[in-house]
C-alpha cells in the first residue's frame, strides 16, 4: 500500500491539491458563480480520475 501512497503522491494526488481545488470552487460559489463552480468541480474531478488510473495502472505494473 505504500508503494501506490508514494506514486499517488508523486503524480499531485495529495490532500494540499484536494484542499486546493476546494478552495477554488468554494470561491466560486462566494462570487455566486454557481456554473463556473460547477464546471470547475467537474473539470477537476475528471483530471483526479485520470491520475488515479494512472496510480493503479503503474501499481498493477510493480506486481
Amino acid at each position: 500500500m505504500k508503494p501506490l501512497l508514494a506514486k499517488a503522491e508523486e503524480y499531485g494526488m495529495t490532500n494540499i491539491y484536494y484542499q486546493t481545488i476546494t478552495n477554488k470552487a468554494l470561491y466560486h460559489l462566494r462570487e455566486h458563480r454557481y456554473l463556473d463552480a460547477i464546471a470547475f468541480i467537474d473539470k477537476e474531478i475528471e483530471h483526479a480520475r485520470k491520475r488515479f488510473f494512472l496510480c493503479i495502472t503503474l501499481a498493477y505494473s510493480y506486481l
